[in-house]
């Protein structure tokens, strides 16, 4: 779990300043990365970067359920 928490925190900002210009519609793509993040930041703050985190950290619950099941199963067939 602290694995899923440390990775969402370093990669959540990345994935929502994708998102947002892959939602941008402008024809002008050059400083478009930079004037997008410059508007989140002075619109939104800082906690526009880690929308969704909570949502991500349930995500991230699924690597932890499937290595559980993984060992059990691989210990019950005797592996």
């Amino acid at each position: 779990m602290r694995a899923g928490i440390v990775a969402q925190v370093l990669t959540l900002p990345l994935w929502v300043v994708k998102t947002r210009l892959a939602l941008h519609r402008e024809n002008q793509s050059f400083g478009l990365t930079y004037r997008v993040v410059r508007d989140m930041f002075q619109h939104e703050g800082p906690q526009a970067f880690y929308k969704g985190f909570f949502p991500s950290i349930a995500l991230s619950t699924y690597g932890i359920i499937q290595m559980y099941a993984y060992e059990n199963i691989n210990h019950a067939l005797g592996y």
